[in-house]
C-alpha cells in the first residue's frame, strides 16, 4: 500500500478545541496517545492543491480535464457545488490519518517519558480588530507539536478498469498538487505547520514530471462501469452454507444511527444493509454471480455484531431485568420468576451476551467513542456554520472485534470460493475515504445446521436475534403483539397466541423501532422502517392446543420471518435454553485478541527522534528535579559566597563545552588553592563538597535519576543546572552566613 509522506519542518499543531482547565486551552489530537493528522484535514489541504494546479492547467478551456480528474480522485462536493444535480461522484483515492511510522511508536510508548517531550506550550493572545491591540484578558496557552517529525498517511487508489495512461495521469496530479502544499493544521498564517508531502510513485511517472517542461495531456477520465459475474453459482434445496465472518476493525467505524444538530450517533453494530453491497461485489470480483440468491431469498447477510466468547454476540432478550443505574452482576428472566428488585429494575439495552459457562452468562456492552471534526469553508479557510462549521462522529472505535454470518444456498464448492473472496480488506461505514471504515475480515465456512428443540413442542419460546421488518395484509408495518402473531401464523402455518401470563411472570416483553438509511445516488434519506425490536421475546403456543411442526420451527430459524431478510432483518431463535433460566449471574465479556505484528526497528532517521527526545526527556526531567531540592542539598557549599558560586556556575559551563569536562573541573579546584583572596572563602569542607559534586555520577545520585536514563554527555550540564536552581532558589548563604555541615 502506497504510503504519502509529510514531513514537518516547523512546530506545527491539530487542535481538538478542548483544553485543561487551569493549563491549557487547546490541546492537540492525539491516538494512543501519540500526534496524528486527521485524514481529513489532509485530503482537504491536498485537494485545495490539485485544485489550483487544475485551474492553471485547465485555463479556458471549457471541458476542464484536469478538473474533472480532480472530482474523480476526491469525490465530488454535493453541499458545496449545488450547480450540478448529478450523483455524487465516489472519490477514487482514500487517504488515511497520518500517524508516526509503527517503529517509532512502539518505541515512543515503550518509554512514557518520550511522548510528553513532542509537544510544548505555545502562549498567544487575541487582537481586538477595532483598536489593533491585545484583548484585554485574553492570554491563551496553546499546545504545540515539535517540527522535525516524519508522518506517514496510508493511500488506497481505486484505479481496477483504469488503463496505465489515466493512472499516470492520477499520479500526475496528485504530485503537483502535494508540491503547492506549503503548511498544513492550524495557525498556518501565525508561522506553525511549514510542511512537504512527499507522494509514492507506484507508476514511475512523478520523476517524469518533474523534467518535462509541462505536465502531460490528461488521459481520458475512467469510467465506472458495473459487470455482472461470469460465473454462476449452484443454488441447493437441502439447506444453507453459513460463513462466519470476523472483523477487526483498523480504523473507527462510522454505522451511523441518526443525525441530531451537529452530532452524528452511530450504533455498535454494523447492519446487514452496509455487509450486502460488499459481499456482492466481492462474489463479482471473484466471478460469482450471486445477484440472483438475494432476490430469490437465498442470500442473507446478518449484522456484524460484537464478538462474545469467539462468536457473535446476542442481544440481551429484553425479558431480563437488573437493577437501575448500578453495574450488571445478575440478571432475571421475567419469563421463568418474578423480579425481586420491584420497579428498581430495568432491562439493560445495548448488551449483548454469549452462552452461559458454568452458571455464569458472559456479557459485553456496547463500545463507542466520539472524535471531533470540522468543515473548513473555502472562501475564509476556517471553519463556519455556513458549510457545517463543527460536528461530531460516534463509531466503534478501532482494535474492537465484530462476528457475524453469510447464509446462502449454494454447493460447499462455492460457499469455499466466496470464503475466499470475502477474505481480506474491507472498507465498511460511513466516511470510508478518510479515517473511517478500514477493516480486516477473515471469512470460513460452518456446519452448523438450524437449533430447534426436539421432541413435541406445545409451548415454544421465540427470541428475536434481530431487527424484524413485519407487514400485516395492508403492508402496513406491524406495531403490536396481535400483528406480530398474524405473520407468526403465515409462517408457522397454524393459529398461535401468547401464553396467558401467571402472577409476577410475563409472556411477551416486546419492543419497536425504526430504522434509518441514506439514498447516496439520490441524496436523499431512506423511508423510514418501523421493526420489532432485537431482543423482543415471546411465549408462544398453538390455538388448538396441538403440537408446533418441527419442519415449521427448523423453517423459521433457517429463513428468517418477515421482509428485507437479505439485509439481515427476521433473524429468530426457537426455544433457546437460556431463556428458560430463572435467574443467573453475569461475567464481562472481552472481545477477541488484536494480532499485532513485529513493526521492526526504526529506521536512521526514527533512531535520530528517538535520540533527541531521550536527551530532551533527560533535561526535563533534571531541570523538574533541581528545582525541587532542598537548600540542604549544597551541604557546605551553602556557606561560599554567592559571588563566588556565581565564578564556580561560570567555570563550569565553559567546562561543560570541553573535550573533558573533569579535568576542567580539577583545574578550577587547582585554582582555589593557588589563589590566596578565594581560599578566604573557600573551606576546605566546602571544597571537598565541591570535589564529590565534581566527581562523576554525584550529580545523578544528588537528583535521583534512575540509572538507565544517565549519559555520559549531560552530566556537565546537569551539575551547571543545579547550580543555577540552588542559586535562584535563595539556597546559597550571604557572605558570613553559616556553615553547613558536608
Amino acid at each position: 500500500m502506497p504510503e504519502l509522506l509529510i514531513t514537518f519542518l516547523g512546530d506545527w499543531r491539530i487542535g481538538t478545541g478542548t483544553g485543561t482547565p487551569g493549563a491549557l486551552d487547546d490541546t492537540v489530537r492525539r491516538e494512543n496517545g501519540l500526534p496524528v493528522v486527521p485524514a481529513g484535514s489532509v485530503t482537504g489541504i491536498w485537494r485545495d492543491g490539485c485544485e489550483r494546479v487544475a485551474t492553471a492547467l485547465d485555463g479556458a478551456d471549457p471541458a476542464a480535464p484536469w478538473a474533472g480528474w480532480v472530482r474523480t480522485l476526491f469525490g465530488s462536493q454535493p453541499a458545496i457545488d449545488r450547480r450540478h444535480r448529478h450523483v455524487p461522484v465516489p472519490a477514487a483515492l482514500a487517504v488515511r490519518t497520518a500517524t508516526l511510522p509503527a517503529p517509532v511508536a512502539t518505541a515512543l510508548r515503550a518509554d512514557p517519558r518520550l511522548p510528553r517531550c513532542l509537544h510544548t506550550v505555545r502562549p498567544g493572545v487575541a487582537i481586538d480588530p477595532a483598536t489593533g491591540q491585545a484583548t484585554t484578558d485574553f492570554l491563551r496557552a496553546l499546545e504545540v507539536t515539535r517540527g522535525g517529525l516524519i508522518l506517514l498517511s496510508p493511500l488506497e487508489l481505486d484505479d481496477a478498469g483504469w488503463t496505465e495512461q489515466q493512472r499516470a495521469t492520477a499520479w500526475t496530479l496528485l504530485h503537483l498538487g502535494a508540491r503547492e502544499v506549503r503548511t498544513l493544521g492550524g495557525d498556518r498564517r501565525r508561522g506553525l505547520g511549514r510542511c512537504e508531502l512527499t507522494v509514492p510513485d507506484p507508476t514511475g511517472v512523478v520523476a517524469d514530471v518533474l523534467t518535462v517542461p509541462e505536465p502531460p495531456v490528461p488521459a481520458p477520465l475512467p469510467g465506472r462501469t458495473l459487470t455482472a459475474g461470469t460465473g454462476t453459482v449452484t443454488v441447493r434445496d437441502d439447506g444453507w452454507v453459513v460463513l462466519d465472518l470476523r472483523v477487526t476493525c483498523v480504523d473507527p467505524v462510522l454505522s451511523a444511527l441518526a443525525a441530531t444538530d451537529n452530532t452524528v450517533r452511530g450504533q455498535p453494530s454494523v447492519p446487514g444493509g452496509r455487509v450486502l453491497p460488499v459481499v456482492v461485489a466481492r462474489a463479482r470480483a471473484a466471478g460469482l454471480d450471486v445477484e440472483h440468491l438475494v432476490r430469490a431469498g437465498n442470500l442473507r447477510c446478518e449484522p456484524l455484531v460484537p464478538e462474545v466468547d469467539g462468536k457473535p454476540g446476542r442481544p440481551l432478550p429484553r425479558a431480563f431485568v437488573a437493577p437501575k443505574g448500578a453495574p450488571v452482576s445478575r440478571v432475571w428472566n421475567l419469563l421463568r420468576t418474578t423480579s425481586p428488585l420491584g420497579v428498581t429494575s430495568k432491562a439493560p439495552r445495548d448488551r449483548w451476551v454469549g452462552e452461559p459457562r458454568d452458571g455464569v452468562l458472559p456479557l459485553r456492552s456496547a463500545e463507542l467513542q466520539v472524535r471531533l471534526h470540522n468543515t473548513v469553508e473555502d472562501a475564509v479557510q476556517r471553519p463556519t456554520e455556513a458549510v457545517g462549521g463543527l460536528f461530531g462522529y460516534e463509531s466503534i472505535p478501532a482494535g474492537a472485534v465484530l462476528r457475524g454470518r453469510v447464509r446462502l444456498r449454494v454447493s460447499s464448492v462455492d460457499g469455499e470460493r466466496l470464503a475466499a473472496a470475502l477474505t481480506g480488506r474491507w472498507r465498511l461505514g460511513g466516511s470510508k475515504k478518510d479515517e473511517y471504515g478500514r477493516v480486516d475480515v477473515t471469512a470460513s465456512p460452518l456446519t452448523e445446521s438450524a437449533t430447534v428443540p426436539g421432541g413435541p413442542q406445545q409451548q415454544i419460546t421465540l427470541w428475536f436475534v434481530t431487527d424484524a421488518v413485519l407487514l400485516d395484509t395492508r403492508l402496513a408495518p406491524v406495531t403490536t403483539v396481535d400483528g406480530m402473531l398474524a405473520t407468526l401464523e403465515s409462517a408457522l402455518g397454524a393459529r398461535v397466541e401468547v401464553v396467558p401470563e401467571t402472577a409476577g411472570t410475563v409472556s411477551a416483553a416486546v419492543a419497536f423501532g425504526r430504522a434509518e438509511g441514506w439514498q447516496g445516488r439520490w441524496i436523499r434519506p431512506r423511508p423510514s422502517l418501523l421493526t420489532v425490536a432485537a431482543g423482543s421475546v415471546l411465549v408462544l403456543r398453538r390455538a388448538d392446543g396441538q403440537d408446533f411442526e418441527p419442519n415449521a420451527l427448523a423453517a423459521l430459524v433457517c429463513d428468517g420471518i418477515g421482509r428485507r431478510r437479505a439485509e439481515g432483518f427476521g433473524s429468530v431463535a426457537v426455544g433457546d435454553p437460556l431463556l428458560d433460566v430463572a435467574e443467573i449471574d453475569v461475567s464481562d465479556a472481552a472481545g477477541g485478541p488484536r494480532d499485532a505484528a513485529d513493526p521492526g526497528p526504526p529506521d536512521a532517521a526514527g533512531r535520530e527522534l528517538l535520540a533527541e527526545l531521550r536527551h530532551e526527556a533527560l533535561r526535563r526531567d533534571v531541570e523538574q528535579r533541581a528545582a525541587t531540592l532542598p537548600r540542604e542539598a549544597l551541604g557546605a557549599l551553602a556557606s561560599v559566597p554567592p559571588a563566588q558560586l556565581g565564578a564556580l556556575r561560570v567555570a563550569l559551563l565553559a567546562a561543560a563545552r570541553t573535550q573533558d569536562p573533569a579535568l576542567a573541573g580539577a583545574r578550577f579546584l587547582a585554582s582555589l588553592r593557588t589563589a590566596k583572596a578565594r581560599s578566604d572563602r573557600w573551606s576546605d569542607r566546602a571544597e571537598g563538597k565541591l570535589q564529590t559534586l565534581l566527581a562523576e555520577g554525584a550529580v545523578w545520585d544528588l537528583l535521583g535519576v534512575p540509572a538507565e536514563h544517565r549519559t555520559v554527555e549531560a552530566e556537565p550540564w546537569a551539575r551547571t543546572r543545579v547550580l543555577a536552581h540552588l542559586l535562584a532558589a535563595g539556597a546559597i548563604a550571604a557572605e558570613g552566613g553559616p556553615d553547613h555541615g558536608a
